[in-house]
């Protein structure tokens, strides 16, 4: 498959762990958070809530998920995914 993009650039790539729904409370995040780190995962990406967005409540969860993931892995935020009502369907 990648030949068909011009062959191969990497000869490994770092896998990210995708989650955090909205629905969770900081608990549930928090945890499933740390389920990511205890995986291996070198980053994880949450996602916002685009519908409800309230950033003062987005600054806590995104802070939360900062200090379970520890300095060292990626964090990314997605704010589009939510959009999609059967993600990995």
């Amino acid at each position: 498959m990648h030949t068909l993009l011009g062959g191969a650039v990497h000869d490994r790539i770092a896998l990210y762990a995708s989650g955090g729904v909205p629905t969770f409370t900081f608990d549930q995040l928090v945890s499933h958070t740390k389920e990511v780190v205890r995986d291996g995962y070198l980053g994880f990406k949450m996602r916002a809530n685009p519908i409800a967005y309230q950033p003062a409540i987005e600054t806590e969860r995104v802070a939360a998920v900062r200090v379970a993931l520890g300095p060292d892995r990626l964090l990314a935020v997605d704010a589009v995914q939510n959009f999609n009502p059967q993600p990995g369907a």
